[in-house]
Parts: structure tokens; sequence; C-alpha cells
């Protein structure tokens, strides 16, 4: 068995994936660069000793990697690109939060609802491209009618949770399967770009079921979201939830 090396975004999901990957095989995670810290990824690490390295960029990691002789490195929910991890030649393991090849990317939650794709959460190996590595494990999540952006967000959060418990000692242990190639047929991808927010037009024509799910898609319970509309000079933002019933 290797040495394993966590990053981990500021995120819960993120901090739960590292907290439980260093309390059950602490001895073998020799150090962790977190974006954030919570209490309970803070005990795990000084249960079991693991350093806590404060982010300074990727070529720090590479550095540590080589001195801990790091064989995998899991990243949960971590933010940035690692294209330098990438070519030094072990394990690299990503948290996405979609059902892959569907939705690599940005927002995909909304893309989901809006392209009507499946979606879902994938523990998948790193490769150059975004999102664009082998799986190993992935869970599907139904979308309803009634679905939110927000709802989806959060379910994918619980999902990933509980996909990377049950793999848990498959990770821990470095028992990878064999990985699944992704389908390019079936592949779809987003940047942040691609997810402009227009005011609606209050004069304006819409087919009503693409601006139905482009509102429910971007609806989650804060003031940012949804789409903007300017009524008498005044502007408001329309938040959208389908709820079931006559």
């Amino acid at each position: 068995m290797g040495k394993i090396a966590v990053l981990a975004g500021n995120h819960d999901v993120g901090l739960y994936c590292a907290s439980t990957l260093i309390d059950t095989y602490g001895d073998n995670v020799p150090f962790a660069v977190a974006l954030g810290l919570d209490g309970t990824l803070r005990k795990a690490m000084m249960r079991w000793g693991t350093k806590h390295i404060p982010y300074e960029g990727e070529d720090q990691i590479v550095e540590l990697i080589q001195e801990h002789n790091i064989t995998t490195v899991v990243l949960a929910w971590w933010p940035f690109i690692v294209h330098k991890i990438n070519k030094i030649g072990i394990n690299v393991i990503n948290t996405h939060p979609s059902y892959l090849p569907y939705n690599r990317g940005k927002h995909p939650y909304y893309w989901s609802i809006v392209d009507g794709t499946p979606f879902g959460v994938t523990i998948h190996r790193v490769d150059d491209g975004i999102d664009t590595g082998s799986i190993l494990w992935r869970q599907e999540i139904p979308v309803l009618p009634t679905d939110t952006g927000e709802s989806l967000y959060k379910t994918a959060c619980v999902q990933m949770k509980l996909l990377f418990r049950k793999h848990l000692d498959d990770i821990g242990s470095e028992k990878f399967p064999v990985a699944i190639k992704q389908s390019e047929k079936k592949a779809t991808g987003y940047h942040s770009r691609d997810f402009v927010i227009e005011p609606i037009d209050p004069n304006g024509l819409y087919e009503a079921g693409a601006l139905i799910d482009d509102l429910r898609a971007r609806t989650f319970d804060n003031a940012g979201s949804g789409r903007q509309i300017e009524i008498d000079g005044k502007m408001y933002r329309i938040h959208l939830r389908l709820v079931e019933g006559l």
C-alpha cells in the first residue's frame, strides 16, 4: 500500500471526504492540502498526525508528492486544474458532481435540467482534459419536473458523500477497478461563460417549456439566482418551482 495525499476544497463535501479518508487511513495520508478546515477535519488530522499544508500553488504540491513518495492524490471537491500533478505518473482521482460523460465542467445541475441529460455524481481518474478521465464509480440521480438547480445541487452533495464512503476502502487501499473510458459521442461539457444570465424581456416571445426549465434550473434560495426582469423601471428576479398537483 502506498501513500495518499488529499486536496480538499473549502466545501462541506470536500471536507467530509478528506476527514473520512484520514480517519480511516490516516497512517497512509502524510499530508492534506485543504482550502478550509472544519472541526472534524482538524481533529482527524491531529489524531493521525497528518500535516495540514496551506495551498501555495501546484508546484508546491508536486514537491510534496515527490518528497513523501505519494502514489495516489484524491481531489475532493478541488476547484483547480492539476495539469502538473497529473503528469507525475501516479493515481489522481477526482470527485465531480455530474453523471459523466454528461455535463463536464461548470454548473452540471443547470445543464441536466435544460438539456434533459442524465444527472448524478462520479469519481474518475484525472487526465489532461477537464473531467474527461476514465470513470471509476458513478451514481445516477433522477431529475424530476419538481427539481430546481438547488435541489439537484443539494442531492449531488449528499450522493457524493455516499459514493465516496461506499468506495472508501477501495480508495484507501488503492484497489481501483478497471476504469471505463468515457464516451465522446455522449459527452457534453460547459464553461462558466456558457452560463449566460440575460434579463427577461417582459415583451419578448419565449418557448414556454424552455423558459420554465431555464428558470427552475437557475432557482436557488438566494437573492442572486433566477433571472432578472425589469417592471416599471425596477429590477426583480424570478424564481420558479413546480408543485405537483391539480
